[in-house]
């Protein structure tokens, strides 16, 4: 009975545990990413398939033309560069919770690098050459939680810590506009056939190549922003709005817990 009676217990205070903001914010990103890449899959329709104007379903010809006047918004361009600069930002915050970032890190990034070998297998089975990733979300972000976790070995107090990751990232960002990277805009420097003598600009964004391609500079600018955010003002673990907590948040919060990046 006892044990039964620890349970509820248990997972109440694991509940408290969670910041509900932190939760919720990368919730409502994700759903955004996955109304994204709905529409950028219903843009693609008539190329899919062949009988597509042979069925001139009303419906489906309608969802393609909102899809690919979606795609095409300026809007949707700068709330992309926002929405994802956010969520690196908040797995970036989600680093000053965690109790082995290098671990934590290594698996998102192994994740990733898993992805990004199955979009070869795939290109390699099909003949399609749009499916093919260097650095999807995953591999950036993995990369960008196992720099802070070597940061975090410096010896610095935390205000300190917190201020040098911010500084950092700002110091990216700016350096990242000088140099227009790709991030900033289509830079016109996308090349057909990947060449490994070109790895590092591709790293860095100075050349493009893939399918969902996310280099890893500038967005490691946004985790390492995010990680000084959590260190300066999530110390001591606990929501900056705890009042606003309800049941309102809770359909967000459950995408947003249930990731492998939180």
């Amino acid at each position: 009975m006892a044990d039964q009676e620890t349970a509820p217990r248990k997972n109440e205070k694991a509940k408290k545990r969670r910041i509900w903001e932190i939760d919720f914010l990368r919730g409502f990103c994700i759903l955004l990413m996955v109304m994204d890449h709905f529409f950028w899959d219903a843009k693609y329709l008539p190329q899919v398939f062949q009988n597509f104007d042979q069925v001139a379903n009303p419906f489906i010809n309608g969802l393609h033309e909102v899809a690919f006047t979606y795609w095409y918004l300026d809007a949707r361009y700068a709330v992309h560069l926002i929405v994802a600069g956010l969520f690196f930002a908040l797995s970036g915050i989600s680093c000053s919770f965690s109790k082995n970032n290098f671990w934590h890190g290594a698996k998102i990034l192994a994740a990733g690098l898993i992805i990004d070998l199955a979009t070869y297998i795939v290109s390699w089975i099909t003949g399609s050459i749009g499916v093919r990733m260097i650095f999807n979300v995953l591999t950036a972000l993995g990369f960008g939680v196992l720099v802070v976790a070597l940061l975090n070995l410096i010896p610095l107090p935390k205000t300190a810590q917190g201020l040098l990751y911010i500084g950092l990232g700002i110091t990216i960002f700016i350096l990242c506009m000088v140099f227009d990277l790709y991030w900033i805009k289509d830079n016109g420097t996308a090349t057909s056939v990947f060449k490994i003598e070109h790895f590092f600009e591709y790293l860095v964004g100075l050349k493009q190549w893939g399918s969902d391609y996310f280099s890893v500079v500038p967005y490691m600018a946004y985790t390492l922003f995010g990680a000084g955010i959590g260190i300066l003002f999530y110390g001591k673990k606990e929501s900056l709005f705890p009042k606003l907590d309800g049941a309102w948040n809770r359909p967000f919060c459950f995408v947003g817990r249930n990731t492998l990046c939180g």
